[in-house]
């Protein structure tokens, strides 16, 4: 059909042209007796045979006879499409249709599923969702897939049924069919008349655990790692299932690289969580993307930024490749990985310069938000005169070699003898937060920044300049940062250097400003604010530790207050919160300080995160392991020797929808006498429950269709939970055994009625403010509100609440910048932009006219009235923006420029990453991050080259589930390994030529893989970048090498989070 369309133009247009032109064109494809002058016929000397004259008025004709033909051949493949459209349409038409949310990654799209009896036939994007209106990615389609799959774990049973034209009908007892186990020393799993039937296997487990878990009131030898596709009922059941058991190892893979960005992000403006949604990115006029592609890992975010662009608005991505990301963007900055923090500490100090009595000049300008900085920050705030900053030493006051940890005694604000706060003026005070900050910020010098990070120094001044005009009334930007960034030792400053960024610019509380975080997986930050995180409780609540051995003493150690009168201070009712959780875990009649005591409390400068875990199963510690729907032996840094430390297992149970490579860890390892259990997972579309995305959207996701009728075994983690439970009651530990579980049938209503929170009288509770010390039972106090509506706890069924709804009704004022109050919730309180008491300035005018937040103008008689059609007021509507200042949850009631609370600093500083051998320009004092362990460089000899992890677009976290489908397989047949173009002719390396690359962590062979020679990539400051998927491993039909295991485990100091996505690494043929 195309050849014979391509024939017809050409030779239509051939025979056109010879026409016009008085031409003819030879085989050789000269010009024959014809002088032209140009394309004028004037001039041209026409000079043809009766021969040549026969082939042009022939030449014409035929060309448009080809043409007919093609075109015919066209528009009958054109109606064979419709027609075939058209009958799928009508297909699908008649099968059920359930609208859903897809739990894939944190951006919280809306599905529309359409079912049929036992399959999910069809699925697409809602329309009606303003997140993602109607688009969806490539992995939720393969998760589609997955639910028929035959590769799916417990799918034979169901899949044999459905070829023979039966359905399966729901069984009496929904674990009578069996599942995979490995015994110990075994080199396959057992025959499939060996393996036990469902129940049987729960009992064997409850027994495992039992008998790991000791006598003791704290568990430390069982480990738990809840992973990506937990609903958030899910995680706050599995939290209080742990935290019952006196577990302390429990933990999610948010530890790399989100959880850092969110710690930070606390510490700055109060809560963990970034400010805005992502919707609002098409409200800002002005995006930097650091250490992110997510035109590939989150393409329905990058819609957003493509609307913001179209009002006119810059992109500035600042990536070590060059992606489908940077091909957008209006500047694209090539830099070193790891040396992000480098960079916006740069553009801090550029916006600051002007400040700074010793590096002033006549050039040096300020370009910083001033009013927002003295009306909304500590800016003005004194700092005690002892404090030192990095200028001078490379570290702060206070540090301690020895111990290697520093004495924050000094990093405080000072008071005066009535206990407020001391105010100064930067142009006579030294001491005040700003200029200190500036003094912090001085060895960030543009050429320091340059040399460090690789660049021309013309580079940063560039980002500077564009980036610096939304401090601008009327502007706004917003900083999206990725695991390239995040997934490091500086990650978490890197997080607080972005929050300074956007303070000193009042990008803060705005429509179009924020910062945003991106997380690998879905619900990341879900599974966070329901206590699936080492060191807190549901809330966010700090985990007790062993100082804390009374409520009173817990509040002492934990609660931050002062006498400033403008400071809500949301968190000085943290023992209300408290207090209420411990009556959802042991119940509304427990004694207070008893239930606390059930509590296991954890040991300070102990890692229980995801890290800690594979290093206590290393040591011994962990003997039994589980693991949720995470594929650590893919994902998690240093990926063999996780492996290796799975080896030294006892037991492990794995829930999950295929045999992932943590499932059949063995396989790799010989002599592994790991007891392994693969119980079989329900998909996120086969499951009910809530999932929040990144910009705290709280949506109810209806199950697609029931796991149950797609095969008898697979269930949910919550149903694995509450069987486990019951098995294990008649012989667990007291404290297990006074811990209530009101989760009937394992109903996902049940938990989040009990998430919400509930009075004595059984009535759901509206907000925080219901939340009392007496009588209220409430197991999350962010969460207030997502369910507020009575739930029919006989049936366990949830009839209607705010996050079931799908209302995209605005008014005018909400419209311009879509906040979409009644569709789904957000915590707290519904607020769409955390903060945005800021939006307004000291004369409570909006920073910005076109895109407001809020309008307040007091009544007749002078009381607090706020405008109620634009966004729900932070911090209520019971007083005016004089009464209470923005940032509810600090204990100041601004945010903060100085944070005491990271433990390596009140202000970043920049450390090199661990695998590069060479001095940091920036604090000479310390290589690498004072407060960890000393551990030598990479040989630049053996390891010249930088290798940088990145995701493919078809791939979710871990990507076990992806690549046993066939057709991702025909997409992506095989792991290969990107090069530049200058580095493939300096090693002479040609396209698909098999190599090795080599790293510290997998010196020797490593892993082996294909040559892609790629423009993406180039030398940076004389150091070649290659690039590595790291959606790779042993199990399925795409089989390669796990990019993972060459990245260093080594984790930051505040949150113990990897430094995973860059490394040193050798490539030979």
């Amino acid at each position: 059909m195309f050849g014979a369309l391509e024939t017809g133009v050409f030779h239509l247009t051939l025979g056109a042209i010879c026409v016009l032109y008085g031409s003819s064109i030879n085989k050789s494809g000269e010009h024959n007796g014809i002088v032209c002058s140009g394309f004028s016929g004037r001039s041209a000397k026409l000079n043809l045979s009766r021969r040549d004259f026969l082939k042009l008025s022939t030449a014409a004709p035929v060309g448009a006879f080809c043409l007919s033909l093609g075109m015919s051949s066209t528009v009958e493949a054109a109606r064979k499409k419709r027609r075939k459209k058209e009958q799928y349409s009508k297909k699908i038409e008649g099968l059920q249709l359930k609208r859903t949310v897809c739990g894939v990654c944190p951006i919280g799209c809306g599905l529309e599923v359409r079912t049929s009896a036992q399959n999910i036939e069809h699925v697409e994007g809602d329309k009606r969702n303003p997140i993602s209106n109607g688009r969806i990615c490539s992995r939720v389609l393969a998760l589609s897939f997955l639910n028929r799959s035959m590769d799916r774990v417990g799918f034979v049973a169901a899949a044999a049924a459905m070829e023979a034209g039966k359905v399966v009908e729901k069984v009496e007892d929904p674990w009578e069919d069996r599942i995979r186990h490995r015994k110990p020393g075994g080199t396959d799993w057992d025959a499939a008349k060996k393996c036990p039937k469902a129940g049987k296997a729960i009992q064997e487990i409850a027994s495992k655990i039992i008998s790991t878990r000791g006598t003791g009131e704290t568990c430390t030898s069982i480990g738990l790692i809840g992973g990506p596709g937990m609903t958030n009922e899910e995680a706050y059941a599995a939290a209080k299932f742990c935290r019952g058991l006196g577990m302390l190892y429990v933990d999610s893979p948010a530890r790399n690289g989100y959880l850092p960005a969110v710690k930070a992000l606390g510490e700055s403006f109060g809560r963990m969580a970034p400010t805005n949604h992502p919707g609002d990115i098409a409200n800002s006029d002005c995006i930097l993307i650091i250490g992110a592609n997510p035109a590939v890992t989150h393409p329905v975010l990058m819609n957003h930024v493509h609307r913001a662009q179209l009002r006119g608005a810059k992109l500035i991505v600042v990536d070590p490749r060059a992606t489908e990301t940077t091909s957008k963007a209006d500047m694209h900055v090539r830099l070193l990985p790891g040396t992000d923090m480098a960079f916006i500490g740069g553009m801090v100090y550029s916006l600051v310069r002007g400040l700074d009595p010793s590096a002033r000049s006549a050039d040096a300008t300020v370009s910083i938000q001033n009013e927002y900085l003295r009306t909304h920050t500590d800016a003005m705030f004194k700092i005690n005169k002892d404090f030192e900053t990095i200028k001078n030493r490379g570290i702060f006051s206070g540090y301690d070699p020895d111990a290697r940890r520093y004495d924050d005694s000094t990093w405080r604000y000072q008071f005066d003898h009535n206990g407020n706060l001391k105010i100064g003026e930067p142009r006579r005070d030294s001491v005040v937060t700003l200029n200190r900050l500036v003094e912090s910020f001085y060895p960030f010098q543009d050429q320091q920044v340059a040399d460090v990070c690789g660049i021309d120094a013309m580079a940063l001044e560039d980002a500077v300049a564009v980036y610096r005009r939304t401090c601008m009334k009327g502007e706004a930007g917003a900083v999206i940062l990725g695991n390239g960034a995040l997934c490091s030792t500086n990650g978490p400053q890197v997080a607080r250097a972005a929050a300074i960024l956007q303070m000193l610019l009042g990008n803060i509380g705005v429509a179009g400003g924020g910062i945003y975080p991106l997380a690998d997986f879905g619900n990341a930050q879900g599974v966070i604010d329901n206590g699936l995180a080492a060191e807190f409780l549901p809330g966010h609540l700090p985990y007790p530790t062993e100082d804390d051995k009374t409520i009173s003493e817990y509040l002492e150690n934990h609660l931050e207050t002062t006498k400033e009168p403008r400071a809500k201070n949301e968190w000085a009712r943290m023992g209300d919160y408290l207090i209420s959780l411990l009556r959802a875990w042991y119940g509304g009649n427990t004694d207070l300080e008893q239930a606390f005591s059930c509590l296991p409390k954890r040991a300070k400068g102990v890692n229980y995160g995801y890290n800690g875990i594979f290093d206590a199963i290393e040591d011994g510690t962990i003997r039994g392991l589980i693991v949720f729907g995470d594929n650590p032996a893919v994902s998690a840094p240093d990926a063999d020797r996780v492996k290796k430390a799975l080896a030294k297992l006892e037991w492990l149970v794995v829930l999950d929808m295929v045999q992932s490579e943590t499932a059949t860890f063995w396989k790799e390892a010989a002599g592994a006498q790991t007891e392994v259990w693969l119980l079989n997972a329900a998909s996120p579309l086969e499951k009910e429950g809530s999932f929040t995305n990144m910009g705290r959207w709280i949506q109810w996701a209806k199950a697609g269709i029931s796991a149950s009728r797609v095969g008898p075994t697979m269930r949910s983690e919550l149903q694995v939970l509450t069987r486990l439970r019951e098995a294990m009651l008649a012989e667990a530990p007291e404290n297990f055994k006074k811990m209530t579980w009101d989760f009937m049938d394992a109903l996902p209503a049940l938990v989040a009625r009990e998430i919400n929170g509930y009075s004595g009288n059984n009535r759901q509770l509206k907000s925080s403010a219901d939340i009392k010390a007496s009588g209220t039972i409430c197991g999350n106090w962010l969460y207030t509100g997502y369910c507020s509506q009575d739930i029919d706890a006989a049936a366990g069924v949830m009839l209607s609440a705010p996050c079931m709804d799908r209302n995209g009704g605005q008014s005018e004022l909400q419209t311009k910048v879509g906040l979409y109050p009644a569709f789904a919730w957000r915590w707290p309180s519904n607020v769409h932009v955390l903060y945005s008491r800021a939006s307004l300035d000291s004369g409570n005018v909006s920073w910005n006219g076109r895109r407001r937040l809020a309008i307040f103008k007091p009544d007749a008689e002078g009381k607090p009235n706020w405008q109620d059609d634009l966004d729900v007021v932070d911090g209520g509507t019971d007083t005016s923006p004089q009464d209470i200042a923005p940032f509810t949850c600090t204990p100041t009631g601004f945010a903060k420029l100085f944070a005491a609370g990271m433990l390596d600093g009140p202000f970043p500083a920049y450390y090199e990453p661990f695998d590069y051998d060479r001095s940091n320009q920036i604090a000479p004092s310390f290589r690498t991050n004072p407060l960890l362990p000393k551990e030598p460089p990479a040989d630049e000899s053996k390891y010249p080259y930088l290798g940088v992890l990145f995701h493919l677009p078809m791939f979710s976290h871990g990507s076990a589930r992806e690549r046993v489908l066939p057709n991702i397989a025909e997409i992506m047949p095989g792991f290969f390994i990107e090069v530049g173009a200058d580095f493939a002719t300096e090693k002479g390396l040609t396209r698909r030529q098999k190599v090795k690359l080599s790293s510290p962590r997998l010196p020797g062979g490593g892993i082996e893989g294909e040559i892609r020679i790629t423009r993406r990539l180039k030398a940076i400051d004389g150091r070649h970048v290659i690039g590595i998927p790291c959606d790779f491993g042993a199990a399925g039909r795409i089989v390669g090498g796990s990019g993972a295991a060459l990245a260093r485990r080594a984790c930051d100091p505040n949150t113990y989070g990897a430094e995973c996505r860059f490394f040193a690494c050798n490539l030979d043929k």
